[in-house]
This record gives structure tokens, sequence and C-alpha cells, in this order.
């Protein structure tokens, strides 16, 4: 299942060191001993062209979008405000919009965007990239309830059931008012088909 966005950006000082640790063969005792993000942070900062150019090769070597968005969220840590990392975002996201795989295409293109979430999701279905029900599943995901209902109730028809739940879960007086605007209109068009 999708994780929110906010819990997959709270990176702990262990994963940036194995993250570094996994990308420099040549890994400083330094870095090792530091015991703060911000100083861990600033210690790769001071050798930012040598860590990026490691973290581009992983990231042109990932084999699946696990590894894809692992890679896009550390180096987001160490060089989102880099030029060269906003050009191959742009790069990468022009390849996600052709992407056939909605769930996939968000995981990732969330992680290279500079927005938050919920304009993203918006954005989508704006522009036809995603349905109704997948931008409701994706207000889910990053809790954003008052999205997920308004994308829901703008549905024909009512929504498989799985997403239904998963959003009763959160709010399920609002799924019961999702269920009887759905059951009151196939209603009114078995009397309209019966006329």
């Amino acid at each position: 299942m999708l994780e929110n966005y906010y819990d997959t950006n709270n990176v702990t000082l262990n994963e940036m060191k194995d993250f570094i640790y996994s990308i420099d063969p040549f890994y400083s005792k330094q870095l090792e001993r530091c015991h703060t993000k911000k100083k861990f942070i600033a210690l790769v900062k001071e050798s930012i062209d040598y860590y990026y150019d490691l973290s581009k090769d992983k990231l042109e070597c990932v084999r699946d979008f696990d590894e894809m968005e692992y890679t896009l969220i550390m180096m987001n840590q160490f060089f989102s405000e880099l030029q060269a990392y906003k050009n191959v975002k742009i790069s990468i996201k022009k390849k996600l919009l052709r992407l056939n795989d909605s769930i996939n295409m968000y995981r990732i293109l969330r992680h290279i965007m500079s927005m938050e979430p919920e304009e993203l999701v918006r954005r989508l279905h704006d522009q036809k990239y995603i349905t109704l029900s997948q931008a409701a599943y994706f207000s889910l995901v990053e809790e954003n309830i008052d999205d997920a209902y308004h994308y829901l109730s703008k549905m024909k028809t009512q929504p498989c059931e799985a997403l239904l739940s998963y959003y009763a879960s959160y709010d399920l007086l609002g799924a019961w008012r999702l269920t009887n605007k759905f059951e009151d209109e196939r209603k009114d068009r078995l009397q309209i088909s019966y006329s």
C-alpha cells in the first residue's frame, strides 16, 4: 500500500548514513561520527558535487519504483537546491507523465514536484492523468479527508467497496452519506428507465 508523503520523508540520521554508506566506497569516518542530522547534511554538502554524482549514478541504476522512491527521498534531503538535480527531476517528470501506472506515477511525482500532495492530486486529476477514484485514494493516503470526500461525491457511480471502506475508516458519517447518495441516484436511474 502507498505510504503517506510526510511519513516517507521523515528520514532519520541512521537512514541518511545508510544511504551515503551505500553509495560511497570511501565513506568518511567524520560522517560516521556525526550525531545530528543538521551536522550530517552540512558535512555532505561540503563535498556536494562528489555525493551528488554518486547519488545520480545510483538513481540511474534503480531497478524498480521502490528503489527510485527511496533514492529520490534521500537525494531531496541533500541536493534539493542543486540546479543539476532540479534538471534531473524535470527529466524524470516528463517520463513519468507518459506512464500508464497511476500509483507509481503519483508516488514518484510527489518527490520531484515542488508542491503539496493535495495540489499535485488536484493537478493530476484536472489534467486527466488520474481518475476521480484515484484522486480520492491518493487524498486518503495523504490523509486529506475533505478532498477525498469531494472526489468521491463527484463520481457518477458508487466507488468500489475497498475505496469506500478505506474512506469509512476516516469518516464513517461521510461514507454513509456517500452510500445513500449513490443509492438514491441508482434508484432515480431505475425509475427513469421504467418510465
